[in-house]
């Protein structure tokens, strides 16, 4: 029975223990919190042990980062949901785990409980990714089902979502579209081999929504979502009109809606729970037992954002260049 290590006993790292507990050893869980035997509160204790896997559950903490290089500097398989370390960190964190001839995972990182990133990774084997897009965050898409479904505010639709434990208490992330752009950025550095900079991207959130725009969409048969996008040339964030009949429009609640487009198959769409302890979770454990093939980075993605697209600015409809969008509050 293989040896694991659990970093972080919150609400994923509990539910990956009651996952995992059965199919292999859990030899130590680090948290500061939990006392026992089981339990330690030093990352240097916990990797004094024969471990063969990392699940790392730990909050957007720059220490997370400092285990993470540990962990992989002992040629121990590692396997994260930190979407914000992962991302800000990826090109070293690559490098460690070939240097030291061990595995590097997180599908967990990028919508959820959604086999997105397997998925491509097995596509790019035999096909040609062509572009990533999709609603990759659960806590906008509940906000903006119950403005276009349920005729809330969108503050009311917020504070519900904060009620419901959707939104964290700073949902800044969230609304501002950067939590998308991580994965966005993530899902073209597999899908490419290359290391995408969040900042050469466009990235404009929900938090000026404004009842103008709303009501052009409703009169005009759409809905809004927070639309991410990625290919070989262009990476952004944008809140869209989606026709009501389009598959992404009738996305609920909290779930995700990850597309996928490639040379052979045109279009494959996943959907469903993208945040969640269970379904976070799920995903961490898939990545044990079927761990990323080696990663690399080998091309360099230049961003030119030149994709030309229908603006909604201040009820004007004109054409512009992504890169040219400045207005927050434009819808596409």
């Amino acid at each position: 029975m293989k040896k694991i290590a659990i970093l972080g006993y919150g609400t994923v790292g509990k539910q990956v223990y009651e996952q995992i507990k059965d199919k292999a050893e859990v030899v130590k869980i680090l948290d500061v919190r939990m006392k026992g035997d089981l339990f330690t509160e030093s990352i240097d204790e916990l990797l004094n042990n024969d471990i063969d896997t990392v699940f790392e559950c730990l909050p957007n903490i720059e220490i997370a980062y400092d285990y993470q290089k540990k962990v992989l500097e002992k040629g121990i398989d590692l396997i994260s949901s930190n979407k914000a370390i992962v991302k800000k960190h990826y090109g070293e964190l690559v490098k460690l785990s070939n240097e030291h001839d061990c595995h590097f995972s997180f599908e967990a990182a990028v919508g959820g409980g959604i086999p997105n990133l397997h998925t491509l990774l097995d596509m790019k084997k035999h096909d040609e990714i062509t572009y990533v897009k999709g609603i990759m965050n659960g806590t906008t898409n509940y906000i903006l089902d119950n403005v276009f479904n349920k005729g809330m505010s969108y503050e009311t639709a917020l504070n519900k979502a904060i009620e419901l434990g959707y939104a964290e208490a700073d949902y800044s992330s969230d609304v501002d579209g950067v939590d998308v752009a991580y994965k966005i950025a993530l899902s073209l550095s597999l899908a490419y081999d290359c290391n995408v900079d969040t900042d050469d991207m466009q990235i404009f959130g929900i938090r000026y929504l404004d009842e103008m725009a709303i009501e052009y969409a409703k009169s005009n048969g759409y809905v809004i979502k927070l639309i991410g996008y990625g290919d070989k040339d262009n990476a952004f964030v944008l809140p869209r009109f989606i026709k009501r009949e389009e598959v992404m429009a009738s996305i609920p609640m909290n779930y995700n809606c990850i597309e996928i487009g490639s040379r052979n198959q045109e279009s494959i769409k996943l959907i469903g729970q993208g945040a969640g302890g269970v379904p976070t979770a799920d995903a961490l454990v898939s990545d044990y037992y079927r761990p990323f093939d080696r990663l690399s980075i080998d091309n360099n993605l230049i961003i030119k954002n030149d994709m030309v697209c229908t603006v909604y600015v201040d009820g004007e409809i004109s054409k512009m260049k992504i890169s040219d969008i400045e207005k927050r509050d434009c819808f596409i």
